[in-house]
């Protein structure tokens, strides 16, 4: 949807949804969770993928920063967020 909009992709930290329960609401968040689980699933990949985009930034570095958000905390913080 931003990215439609601006040619420019989702800011960190605006992965949110209002939790009105609709259609789109529940696909942005499947959206999300599958993609974290498929890099969990595929760090490799998706840390190549990632530098393409990451500004010279090192991979040991890049790496540091993927794995504070995709990671399996991120996923159950989801999860409990949902029960509050």
């Amino acid at each position: 949807m931003v990215h439609g909009k601006t040619n420019l992709p989702l800011p960190l930290g605006l992965d949110v949804s209002v939790r009105s329960g609709s259609p789109v609401s529940q696909q942005i968040s499947q959206a999300l969770r599958d993609s974290i689980e498929y890099a969990n699933a595929h760090q490799k990949g998706a840390l190549a993928y990632a530098l393409k985009y990451a500004r010279g930034l090192d991979t040991a570095l890049a790496k540091r920063f993927i794995d504070m958000y995709v990671n399996e905390d991120t996923l159950l913080k989801a999860r409990k967020s949902k029960k509050a």
